[in-house]
């Protein structure tokens, strides 16, 4: 039955009920209206929870199979739902332009992390041989470190979500972010001592990265109401803002300079101290925002085109020019890039597989 436009204008009345850092990717009401269940990241893999709308404290259904996406819920609260399970390695692949032959292409690439479970954000150490990553092979994302044929986890979260790592110039220590309740936060893990720290001002700290000259850390955070770039200095500790037209994701060329993109506009910027910030790419999509790196004189970054198709892209700044490089096959969004000489590192699915479970009644009342 169609209602009509007046109707739904009374009706119009919207109110935030969640105020978390967690994905959902499914929800229905139950039969009586009076609750929610939904699939969410909260607790590491994706679970089904159950909370009521006007007291939102969500508590887990133990029942349930973890990786469940959509979801409904019948007039006895049957629930039949989505359920998914997927891989991915990390890759090493030769850079090359476009122009080239492909005929070696296959020899060029290598696995450098293997595909048990989801892995992504692989980056080697600056001192070693060493490589830090991120990887949910437990049940939840954490930080895992790989030396030689070696896999350590170096963190148990037990979730939603770690992201973003990033290695100390001196490769001793490294910068990540950890979700929690409502926003994002900064961990370091030394990886010398092996020791895992925070402090009070790495609250509200998205993607950190560190100063490639002194012993200080960069990273977003909306702490004072918008998104803006902030440092944090390890030697007094003390904490200022960095941008004031609006930031989110920061990278900092070995020069000094910084570049940054924007949590609700597509583009990288440039950012000038002393005068406007400008604009110098408005290629990059608000889900690539782990998705780009800068050397000496260029942006590599990834494109997509209308079908989402992902094709590595660099940019050099002096010339204002851009050169197609590598077709990315099978890029997860969240991958994080890395780059060395002649190589960049990329996070491949390598499986995925949906099926649909039924969690009846009587198994869950």
């Amino acid at each position: 039955m169609q209602q009509d436009k007046s109707s739904f204008e009374k009706l119009n009345q919207w109110r935030q009920v969640s105020f978390d850092t967690n994905k959902i990717h499914g929800l229905d009401f139950t039969a009586n209206d009076e609750n929610v269940i939904f699939s969410s990241n909260r607790n590491g893999a994706f679970h089904l929870w159950q909370t009521s709308i006007d007291d939102w404290m969500p508590k887990l259904i133990s029942e349930a199979i973890p990786n469940v996406g959509n979801l409904s819920i019948d007039s006895r609260n049957n629930i039949a739902l989505e359920s998914w399970k997927e891989t991915s390695q990390v890759l090493k692949v030769k850079l090359k332009n476009l122009k080239q032959s492909d005929l070696k292409l296959a020899e060029e690439k290598k696995i450098i992390i293997d595909d048990k479970g989801m892995n992504w954000n692989a980056q080697k150490s600056p001192i070693d041989d060493s490589i830090i990553f991120v990887s949910n092979r437990t049940g939840s994302s954490e930080l895992w470190l790989e030396n030689g044929d070696e896999y350590q986890q170096l963190t148990n979260f037990g979730g939603p979500w770690v992201m973003a790592p990033s290695w100390s110039n001196d490769g001793k220590m490294v910068a990540f972010m950890v979700s929690g309740d409502s926003d994002y936060s900064t961990w370091i893990y030394n990886v010398q001592e092996q020791r895992l720290w925070t402090h009070k001002e790495l609250k509200s700290a998205t993607a950190p990265i560190w100063d490639p000259k002194i012993n200080k850390l960069y990273f977003g955070s909306n702490r004072n109401g918008d998104w803006q770039i902030w440092s944090w200095n390890f030697n007094d500790e003390k904490l200022k803002q960095i941008t004031v037209d609006g930031a989110k994701i920061a990278k900092i060329r070995s020069d000094g300079q910084m570049f940054y993109s924007r949590n609700n506009k597509p583009g990288i910027w440039k950012f000038n101290a002393n005068s406007k910030d400008e604009i110098v790419n408005a290629d990059l999509l608000l889900v690539d925002w782990n998705n780009w790196q800068l050397d000496k004189d260029n942006i590599i970054y990834v494109k997509r085109n209308k079908t989402g198709q992902t094709t590595l892209i660099r940019q050099n700044l002096r010339t204002n020019t851009t050169e197609k490089l590598n077709e990315i096959e099978g890029l997860v969004y969240f991958s994080g890039l890395f780059l060395d000489a002649e190589h960049f590192w990329y996070s491949k699915r390598t499986s995925e597989d949906v099926d649909i479970e039924l969690l009846l009644v009587d198994s869950h009342e």
